[in-house]
């Protein structure tokens, strides 16, 4: 593997400068003049020695390895580069130029019909080398090391064509294309040293049967056409970018200026592809290609670029292609690798290579003869002038638009979402932990491994789920308890088996932890263990296994939480259930749900029992949730003494103006009146802390209200049944009223005033 990431930083310096890259592209167009039909023509010519891949089905079925025809053939490939240096040094010393550029294209065409007779047998060796669950993260690495040596090179290379005078550019070109010529020929020697392993399927003799066997797979082949058809849409204005730019005709950028775009974009690379790798295997590579095709937001820029705003506008061109380009370009062979099975594979690779190269042959064709044939036509908009250029980019951004809608119709089999990727990235917290990747993974001692579990938040954390479900089983228990509450935080469904084998197992150390993440995730199928909790010996146990259930909320949940309050259970037990349930949806939403008088039934009167004071809140709070908007009520009976008072007050304020609503005209002159009488009463006794007092004008006031509203129904010794028809949170206050009334006398301070509080707080919302 080490051997691999070394030769394939050398073959990219060879492509660097000895393919259609920006550097030979400015060489061929800027220098040479070239036309841009040449440039695109030289362009499809490669991308359609994508057809030789054919071949190579026949050469290495009746080979016995791989490794030797593919060190020949592209040993000839590399070989050819030298080609091209031979050019730059013929014109150097007064050669034509036409020649020259037929010698490039010429060398150029027939060098990747090398390679691509025998890039199939390198694909298939590296797969039966590199395992598929690590291939992602491998690659992504490998690109990472391989970019920082292109950054060098490649800029490296453009300060010297800058340094040099003018005259001698063609000999500056020719020193540079013959350093990666030689360096592309070390990577293929480097090659043989590589051991090539005995492949896990034995290769099929070549027949037509195996031959056309890629084409039965309709998905396979609808992966290579699209592929084939996003690098067409690229096609169309990629090889021509960095000639627009370092035209003098057009931006007249410095050449050092590609170095620059280089530095940052491979830069941006090299930091943000492993996270790409780590991406591609925990969520599928279909997202991660798709996400990919993003890179040619990054053209946008290129629209709007002028010889005055190129300093600001190349530098976040590059950002973003280096961001994305990643995720297409190393994607998309790491897709095609997942859709090839083993058996067969050289031929799928193979039939791979020529759809894409076959499809996407004509974009830098079309693109080429398009920038020509329009070459005079320049139309104002605003300061600026769209050219035959800004024409082709738009419409190669038309096309790749086009281009993700098909390629999301490619099943890749277990890939999520391509939303669920996407809002993953807008999360900053996946890049924190990613950061927590290698601690996870390797683990260098528990402290570090527990604090890195502290750092997982939210969904960004299904990146490192496998991980973090492993440290399950830790020898330390503070990272066995942190990875199970990290579990909880991430609320993956895929670790609810996992958890409820820990919450089962009754020697497990993290059972409590375990429970507490099984309600957070929220899943149905945790109910049955959790009420099985409930009857642990252990009341920190049912204390969490409640809570969980309340959580959760479901019907089953609920039902388990309310069966266990009428048998002794420990306080602390009721109240963690309590209060997790009544923040609920089944609560929050359900108007006439039955659940809501039940759990108060059963809560209130052990608020009105208990001497603890904490419990008492809880208790509060819990009804408040199910007269209300869950965690409105708390603030009424926490914090502050006298920020309380102040939110006190300007909720009394609001139940006036309410009632002042909701009984204009319905209310009689007298009755109006008195009502507004005991209002003033009670405000007053509320603002002497004379609760009791307070909580009985407050009776008084009800009694009115009800009666204005209901008329002498609200009298009857049933109508909070009657209510309870009509509204059940309606019905639920008019029995805590009845009962609170029947037992004012036994009502200590502190009660009269949570009371009084629940009622503000409801009446003020009715």
């Amino acid at each position: 593997m080490r051997l691999n990431i070394i030769s394939g930083s050398l073959g990219n310096m060879w492509i660097t400068v000895c393919s259609t890259q920006p550097l030979f592209n400015v060489f061929l167009q800027n220098h040479l003049n070239a036309t841009s039909a040449t440039l695109g023509l030289l362009v499809g010519l490669m991308q359609l020695s994508g057809l030789f891949q054919l071949f190579s089905i026949f050469i290495y079925g009746n080979l016995r390895t791989r490794k030797g025809f593919f060190v020949a053939a592209s040993l000839a490939h590399r070989v050819l580069g030298l080609v091209v240096a031979g050019a730059a040094f013929y014109v150097a010393a007064g050669g034509a130029k036409d020649r020259a550029v037929s010698a490039c294209v010429t060398a150029i065409a027939i060098s990747w019909c090398f390679t691509n007779i025998s890039s199939s047998g390198w694909w298939s060796w590296v797969a039966d080398i590199i395992p598929e669950h690590i291939r992602g993260s491998f690659f992504m690495k490998r690109s990472s090391i391989i970019q920082i040596v292109t950054v060098a090179w490649f800029f490296l290379a453009t300060v010297m064509l800058d340094a040099f005078p003018t005259g001698e550019i063609f000999i500056v070109y020719g020193v540079i294309i013959s350093i990666g010529a030689i360096a592309g020929i070390l990577d293929i020697l480097l090659n043989t040293l590589i051991p090539e392993p005995i492949p896990t399927v034995k290769a099929a003799a070549p027949a037509w049967k195996d031959f056309i066997t890629p084409l039965r797979n309709r998905n396979f082949t609808y992966f290579s056409v699209v592929v084939g058809f996003v690098i067409f849409s690229m096609n169309l204005i990629g090889p021509f970018q960095a000639p627009y730019v370092t035209d003098p005709n057009s931006i007249g950028a410095p050449n050092t200026w590609l170095g620059v775009m280089t530095v940052i974009s491979q830069m941006v690379w090299v930091l943000i592809a492993p996270m790409w790798g780590v991406v591609m295997d925990r969520y599928g590579r279909k997202p991660v290609v798709l996400l990919g095709c993003l890179l040619t937001t990054s053209w946008i820029g290129y629209l709007f670029l002028t010889s005055r705003n190129y300093v600001i506008l190349l530098p976040l061109i590059s950002l973003v292609a280096g961001f994305f380009g990643p995720a297409f370009w190393e994607g998309v062979n790491q897709m095609m690798l997942t859709l090839t099975p083993a058996e067969n594979r050289v031929s799928y690779i193979a039939w791979y290579s020529a759809i894409v190269g076959a499809v996407s042959a004509f974009g830098s064709i079309l693109g080429g003869s398009l920038r020509d044939s329009l070459s005079a036509v320049s139309i104002p908009v605003m300061s600026m002038h769209f050219t035959s250029f800004h024409i082709v980019q738009l419409a190669a951004l038309a096309f790749v638009a086009v281009s993700m809608l098909f390629l999301n119709r490619i099943r890749e089999g277990k890939e999520k979402p391509f939303g669920f990727v996407a809002s993953q990235l807008v999360n900053t917290g996946l890049f924190r932990t990613f950061n927590s990747f290698d601690v996870l993974s390797k683990g260098p001692d528990s402290d570090q491994v527990a604090h890195a579990l502290r750092s997982i938040e939210g969904k960004a954390g299904n990146l490192v789920l496998k991980e973090v479900i492993e440290r399950l089983d830790d020898p330390s228990p503070e990272v066995r308890e942190e990875a199970a509450r990290a579990l909880g935080r991430i609320r993956a469904p895929e670790a609810v088996d996992v958890l409820i084998q820990r919450l089962q197992n009754p020697e497990s150390t993290i059972r409590i932890e375990a429970a507490r993440a099984l309600g957070r995730i929220g899943e149905r199928r945790a109910v049955p263990t959790l009420a099985e909790g409930l009857l642990s010996p252990s009341p920190e146990l049912k204390a969490a296994c409640a809570e969980a259930l309340g959580t959760i909320g479901d019907d089953e949940a609920i039902g388990a939480l309310l069966a266990a309050f009428r048998t002794e259970q420990p306080k602390s037990v009721v109240v963690m259930g309590t209060e997790a349930a009544s923040r609920q949806h089944i609560f929050a939403n359900g108007e006439n749900r039955l659940e809501i008088f039940e759990a108060a039934w059963e809560i209130f009167p052990r608020l009105l029992s208990t001497t603890n004071a904490v419990l008492r809140k809880q208790y509060a709070i819990t009804i408040g949730n199910l007269l209300g908007h869950p965690g409105e009520f708390y603030q009424y009976i926490t914090g502050d003494s006298a920020e309380q008072s102040m939110r006190i007050r300007g909720l009394f304020d609001r139940f006036r103006a309410n009632l002042s609503t909701i009984l204009s005209g319905k209310s009689t002159p007298g009755r109006a009146e008195n009502l507004q009488a005991i209002l003033e009463e009670c405000a007053q006794s509320l603002e002497n802390d004379d609760y009791k007092t307070a909580l009985s004008d407050f009776f008084g006031i009800s009694n009115l209200f009800m009666t204005a509203i209901f008329g002498k129904q609200a009298g009857a010794v049933d109508f909070f049944e009657y209510a309870m028809r009509m509204d059940m949170r309606l019905g639920t206050w008019c029995w805590l009223v009845r009962q609170s009334e029947r037992l004012s006398d036994q009502l200590d301070a502190e009660v009269s005033r949570i009371v009084l509080l629940l009622g503000l707080y409801y009446l003020s919302q009715y």
